[in-house]
C-alpha cells in the first residue's frame, strides 16, 4: 500500500497509521487491538486510537480512510537515526 492511498479501514493491519477521508483536521489514528464489540445495531471488529492514547475507539469496517504508513516504517526510521 502506498502513502495517501484511499482504502477501507478493514484492509489495514495492526499499527498502520491513517486519517479518515472526510476529516477536515486530518487527525492521525492508528489501528489498535481490541475484542469485537457487539451493540444492538452493529458489531465492531476494528479499533483505532490516537497514538499515545490509552483507549481505542471502535470503527465500522467500511470506513474510508487515507493510508499514511505501516508500523514497521516507523521502527526502521528510528533505527537509522
Amino acid at each position: 500500500m502506498t502513502r495517501n492511498e484511499v482504502t477501507e479501514v478493514k484492509n489495514l493491519v495492526m499499527g498502520d497509521r491513517f486519517y479518515k477521508q472526510n476529516d477536515a483536521k486530518k487527525t492521525v489514528l492508528e489501528i489498535a487491538e481490541g475484542e469485537a464489540k457487539v451493540t444492538k445495531y452493529q458489531t465492531y471488529k476494528v479499533f483505532a486510537k490516537i497514538p499515545g492514547a490509552k483507549y481505542a475507539d471502535p470503527m465500522k469496517s467500511s470506513t474510508m480512510v487515507v493510508f499514511l504508513r505501516h508500523s514497521h516504517q516507523i521502527i526502521c526510521s528510528q533505527n537509522t537515526q
